[in-house]
């Protein structure tokens, strides 16, 4: 509990942030909807299908402390307790605050601590999906919606999963935080559990599992390390999968996990949008439909779901009325994109490696975001040389 009078207090610098008179005990249900009576408390969304609102933009420095300053472990007790208890009484110094913990944690690491945070780095992912996919996190937050907890006997019947296997299981999800064991063998739900219920979680960890992880492994053959040694030019993805991005998304039987691949995109601007859409940046190029020759403003090349030129038109639609903007992209993705996008957007499928038709030439901006990256040197080449005559 952290204390307005903590002993010495004169003798004490200044605190890198002030110290909280009183913290009011966490709420014993974390997932109440009521509202609560203190400052120091604040609801969590109860239901998992809520995307939770973009987190604000907060200043990244805080004014340095003294060099004089001495170690005083007391009050870093107590500022982190306070922290813990009331994380949103901080909130003006966030981005500084996640900055210096991620610093504080590995601190005090020796090798072994350094290995083990280190190789055991993708157990977390593949744990929280299991987490997911079985049910496990769901179970969790009704039950303490309820205002109860869950035994590993009511989790093992309700998942399927050995109570042998779980043990080790839900101890692992424990020491994540994706859990909160509150006595032997009896769980609740913590906010990370509702976090991992959240659309941009549900389709992010799928994707990064079969799509990321085997491409992060084939960047070992690419820098031509051991037995994975690739043909001059081949990307991390190739090695991974055994064939291109855009040839693996295209199969067939990856349909699911390419729907999640889009759905994650977009859920990543509720969170960090683009700096491209930013007004000062690309109020600068966007031409006026006048000044088009064509009429036709933007062309979003690889353009998705159309989440982009959504954007476009939240910043700038003073500029794009009477324009055209156009989203490309494979004919299944833009056959999807038209039940999600307005009637002000038109669409196109089109391949990026063949020139541009001639209804989208002569456009303001050709747009590419996220489609570089995925295709090999020779590729990218390709892409641009096509659009040239455009």
């Amino acid at each position: 509990m952290a204390s307005s009078n903590p002993p010495n207090a004169s003798a004490r610098p200044e605190p890198l942030l002030p110290v909280q008179p009183t913290i009011s005990p966490a709420p014993s249900n974390p997932f109440s909807q009521a509202t609560p009576t203190s400052s120091n408390s604040t609801p969590i969304e109860s239901s998992p299908s809520i995307s939770p609102p973009a987190p604000p933009h907060y200043p990244t420095l805080l004014p340095p402390l003294a060099n004089t300053s001495a170690p005083n472990p007391q009050l870093l007790n107590e500022q982190l307790q306070a922290f813990i208890n009331d994380p949103l009484a901080f909130g003006r110094h966030m981005s500084y605050i996640k900055g210096l913990s991620r610093k504080a944690s590995i601190a005090l690491e020796t090798a072994y601590d350094t290995h083990h945070r280190i190789a055991y780095g993708v157990l977390p992912l593949i744990v929280g999906r299991i987490g997911q996919e079985k049910g496990i996190f769901s179970l969790l937050v009704d039950n303490t919606n309820a205002g109860k907890s869950t035994s590993i006997e009511t989790i093992a019947d309700k998942t399927g999963i050995k109570t042998f296997y779980l043990h080790t299981l839900l101890s692992y999800m424990a020491a994540q935080n994706m859990i909160e064991q509150e006595a032997t063998f009896q769980y609740r739900a913590s906010p990370t559990t509702s976090n991992l219920l959240q659309p941009f979680t549900t389709h992010g960890l799928p994707v990064f599992q079969d799509v990321l992880l085997p491409a992060f492994y084939g960047i070992w053959g690419a820098m031509n390390c051991g037995p994975l040694a690739p043909f001059e030019g081949d990307t991390g993805f190739k090695i991974g999968h055994g064939t291109e991005f855009q040839e693996w998304m295209n199969r067939g039987s990856n349909a699911g996990i390419r729907d999640n691949f889009f759905e994650l995109l977009k859920d990543q601007w509720k969170f960090r949008q683009s700096c491209h859409t930013d007004k000062e940046l690309i109020g600068k190029y966007i031409c006026r439909p006048g000044d088009c020759p064509t009429g036709l403003l933007v062309v979003d090349i690889g353009g998705g779901y159309g989440t982009t030129l959504l954007q476009f038109l939240n910043n700038h639609v003073t500029k794009l009325v009477g324009g055209r903007i156009v989203p490309q992209d494979r004919e299944e993705v833009i056959e999807k994109a038209k039940l999600k996008l307005t009637k002000r957007i038109e669409t196109m499928s089109h391949d990026y490696f063949k020139p541009q038709p001639q209804t989208t030439q002569g456009a303001g901006i050709y747009y590419m975001r996220q489609i570089l990256h995925t295709n090999t040197d020779t590729d990218c080449l390709k892409i641009l040389t096509a659009l040239v005559p455009a």
